[in-house]
C-alpha cells in the first residue's frame, strides 16, 4: 500500500511537471509568435505573458523594455533627420543669401561708369557680405565639432565675473552702433563656478549677440551667487514675445523671424546649450512682461 502511495504521488508530480512543460513550450511559441508579429508589423504593442512563471515574466519585461528603448532609438532617428533636413535647408538659404548679394555688387562693380564713391561702397558692402559667410562657416564648422559625442569639456575654477565682463567688453562697438547702453547687475568682487573658460566666453558671446539682433531696448547682463550655484542672466527688451517659442529656442533647427535676419543661421542657442550641457551646467529661458531672458546655471565653487 505505501510503494502504491508512493507511485501515484511520483505520477502525479510527474504528470504536473509535464503539463507546466508543456504549458510553458506554448507560451514560448506565443511568445516567439508575438515578437515576429511585432518585427514584421511594426505595432505598438508589447509582449504579453499570462503564465504564472517568474522568469517568463522577467524574460517578458525584459523584451519590452528592450521593445521600447528601440522604439524610443527610432522615434529621435526621425525627430533628428527631420531636424537636420531643416537645418541642411536653413543652411543653403544663409549661404546663397550672401553670396548672391556679392555676385550682385560684383556685377555692378564691373560696369564702365561706376564712380569712385559707388565703388568705394560696393566693395563695403561686399566686404560685409564676406564677413557674413565667414561667420556662418565659422559656425557651422564649430556646430560639427562640438555637437560630437567624442568632444570633452575640461571644467576647472573660474572667476565668473571677470569671464563675463571681459565678454561684455568686446562688444563696445556694437553696442555703440545701436545706441544701447547695457545695464550690468554684477557684484564688485570674484565668483567662481565650475567651467571651462573658453566654452563659457562662447556662450556669453552667443548669447550678448543674440540680445544685440533682437533686442527691442534694453539689454541686462547679471551674475547672482546663490552659493550653491552660480547664475548668469542676459535680458533683452521685446515687443512681439509671440514670435518665440521657448520650449523650441534651443533647437538646432529654430530660427525667428527669418525674414528680418537671414544672415545669422540661428546656431547660436543651439550651440550654447551644447557647450552648458558638456559643462554639466544648465540653460534656461524665460519670457515675461515683454522681456526675454536666457540663465546659464552653473554649480558653484563653494
Amino acid at each position: 500500500m505505501f510503494w502504491e502511495l508512493v507511485l501515484g504521488a511520483s505520477l502525479l508530480t510527474v504528470a504536473i511537471c509535464l503539463t507546466k512543460l508543456l504549458l510553458v513550450k506554448t507560451h514560448i511559441r506565443r511568445f516567439r509568435g508575438q515578437l515576429e508579429r511585432l518585427r514584421e508589423d511594426d505595432t505598438r504593442e508589447i509582449v504579453k505573458i499570462s503564465l504564472v512563471d517568474r522568469e517568463l515574466e522577467r524574460l517578458a519585461v525584459e523584451v519590452n523594455e528592450v521593445i521600447t528603448h528601440l522604439r524610443q532609438l527610432h522615434i529621435d532617428a526621425k525627430n533628428n533627420e527631420h531636424d537636420l533636413k531643416i537645418q541642411i535647408a536653413n543652411m543653403s538659404h544663409d549661404l546663397k543669401t550672401p553670396l548672391v548679394a556679392v555676385k550682385g555688387y560684383v556685377q555692378l562693380l564691373q560696369r564702365d561708369r561706376v564712380s569712385p564713391d559707388e565703388a568705394s561702397g560696393y566693395l563695403q558692402i561686399i566686404a560685409e557680405k564676406a564677413d557674413v559667410l565667414s561667420r556662418l562657416v565659422g559656425n557651422f564648422f564649430e556646430l560639427s565639432i562640438i555637437d560630437s559625442d567624442d568632444y570633452q569639456v575640461d571644467v576647472g575654477k573660474l572667476d565668473i565675473n571677470a569671464s563675463l565682463t571681459n565678454v561684455a567688453l568686446t562688444f563696445y562697438t556694437s553696442f555703440a552702433e545701436r545706441d544701447i547702453e547695457p545695464e550690468m547687475d554684477l557684484p564688485d568682487r570674484a565668483v567662481y563656478a565650475w567651467a571651462n573658460d573658453i566654452a563659457f566666453e562662447r556662450i556669453m558671446h552667443n548669447l550678448i549677440e543674440n540680445a544685440i539682433l533682437y533686442t527691442e531696448g534694453k539689454i541686462w547682463l547679471s551674475l547672482n551667487d546663490r552659493g550653491h550655484s552660480v547664475v548668469v542672466t542676459v535680458s533683452n527688451e521685446i515687443t512681439n514675445p509671440s514670435a518665440l517659442d521657448p520650449d523650441q529656442l534651443f533647437k538646432r533647427s529654430y530660427r525667428a523671424d527669418q525674414a528680418r535676419h537671414s544672415s545669422h543661421s540661428g546656431l547660436g542657442l543651439y550651440i550654447v546649450k551644447t557647450l552648458a550641457e558638456k559643462m554639466n551646467a544648465t540653460v534656461r529661458a524665460n519670457l515675461s512682461d515683454g522681456f526675454f531672458s536666457i540663465s546659464i546655471i552653473l554649480t558653484s565653487d563653494t
